[in-house]
């Protein structure tokens, strides 16, 4: 003969099994390496950003130099 007991709120789900430590330590590896690698790309994309925007500071500089040689030279041609 079998004896039920009654299930309590408390009973009404099994107990989470947990994972080998084994397994763990995977995930929390494999989690710090996707972090590391948003941080290196985030890093890369400012440096390539702030060097776009250093590129188009210097070809506006020098737009701007040939631009006055231009006007130098039409005004001692006249």
């Amino acid at each position: 003969m079998t004896t039920t007991t009654a299930c309590t709120t408390f009973e009404s789900t099994p107990p989470r099994r947990r994972h080998a430590p084994a397994f763990d330590r995977f995930v929390a590896t494999l989690g710090m390496s996707l972090l590391r690698w948003a941080q290196a790309r985030t890093a890369r994309r400012t440096l390539t950003h702030e060097s776009h925007v250093a590129v188009r500071a210097l070809e506006t500089e020098r737009a701007a130099r040939e631009l006055a040689v231009q006007r130098t030279a039409a005004m001692r041609g006249f």
